[in-house]
């Protein structure tokens, strides 16, 4: 079902600016969270620009979501607003590459950090590394990128096609593989994928969002029979084998759920064939730089260490979506990057950061 844009994908917030402020502010992030802070600080009449490594802007909208659950058209629409307004887009432009990011910090009045969740978390399964093994958000941001008409070389599949959910959603994270499989599967078969295996070393039910998204799986996708796409519960992946370096099969176990743990069962190895295995990792935080460097602050979890005012630990950079909060969903990021932009309109009227 798509989902309407309406007044909650209008980034741009008013229908007249207030007179110019003078100041300049640099977002870096065009997804979600950014552009609804450009939407808002644009509209106080301060200069912003935003700062994107992709193509085009609209991040996780533009270069995560299928299609089907977000028009795309629709993003472009309410992203021309913005630049109809005002704001400037640097784009295909890397922060630590192609800008250094305490030059920003000299030469902008305030910066938030928007820059969301791209990286997939690592597996400890040996063999992750082979040819033919691939990660979920990179498949499909890469995909996304043709289909929207941009150069992108998107790894060809064939035959039996593993994809493997290290976490479902609702444990330790918002967004698990089950979710994420949820649009990877139709851009499997699309790229050449014969049979598509979702392989978890648990149950789907062990959370209400993961037995919602294996059930969704099950039942949308019933015009691809068994022989074409096999849900694989209760099986951990111990180890990915190949030849010459090329990925050929996962070894495998089966599991069961006992004193509320996934324990393995004994004697229960078997080996499953593959020609792609597919790692459906939850995604986390991408920031282009270190803890602790420029004096900003991280949390365990990667997020960036903010106040309840979107403040990091460096004064006039704010943080704000999913590299502040963690991997969630589309509104949170939506409602932070409007609450950020708050903030910042605040700090620079009355120039007090504490």
């Amino acid at each position: 079902m798509l989902i309407s844009l309406g007044e909650i994908m209008k980034f741009l917030r008013c229908d007249k600016k207030e007179k110019n402020s003078g100041r300049r502010i640099a977002i870096i992030g065009g997804g979600a969270s950014g552009l609804s802070a450009a939407g808002e600080l644009i509209c106080k009449g301060h200069e912003v620009h935003v700062y994107d490594e992709m193509p085009e802007a609209g991040g996780f909208l533009m270069f995560g979501i299928s299609s089907y659950e977000i028009p795309k058209e629709g993003v472009r629409e309410s992203i021309r607003e913005l630049k109809e307004a005002g704001v400037i887009f640097h784009l295909n432009t890397s922060i630590g590459k192609d800008v250094d990011f305490e030059e920003l910090v000299k030469r902008y009045d305030a910066v938030l950090l928007a820059t969301g969740t791209w990286k997939c978390n690592g597996t400890r399964i040996p063999g992750d590394d082979m040819k033919g093994v691939y990660y979920a958000l990179d498949f499909m941001k890469k995909y996304n990128m043709r289909e929207l008409g941009h150069d992108a070389e998107v790894p060809k599949l064939s035959g039996k096609i593993a994809v493997v959910i290290p976490e479902v959603s609702g444990k330790r994270t918002e967004i698990g593989g089950d979710l994420i499989a949820v649009d990877l599967i139709p851009m499997l078969f699309i790229q050449g994928a014969e049979k598509v295996m979702l392989i978890y070393r648990g149950s789907r039910k062990e959370t209400e969002s993961a037995e919602k998204n294996f059930n969704y799986i099950e039942n949308y996708y019933l015009e691809y029979s068994k022989e074409k796409l096999e849900i694989m519960e209760f099986t951990q992946c111990m180890q990915f084998v190949g030849d010459n370096n090329i990925v050929t099969g996962i070894e495998a176990v089966k599991t069961k759920i006992e004193g509320g743990e996934i324990r393995r069962i004994e004697d229960s190895d078997f080996l499953i064939e593959v020609n792609n295995i597919i790692i459906a990792s939850s995604p986390v935080p991408t920031l282009p730089f270190e803890n602790e460097k420029y004096g900003i602050r991280l949390n365990d979890d990667g997020t960036v260490k903010t106040d309840r005012f979107f403040r990091t630990t460096r004064e006039k950079v704010f943080a704000a979506g999913n590299v502040n909060h963690g991997p969630w969903f589309l509104i949170p990021a939506i409602r932070s990057g409007r609450n950020a932009a708050k903030s910042i309109d605040i700090y620079l009227k009355e120039g007090k950061w504490t």
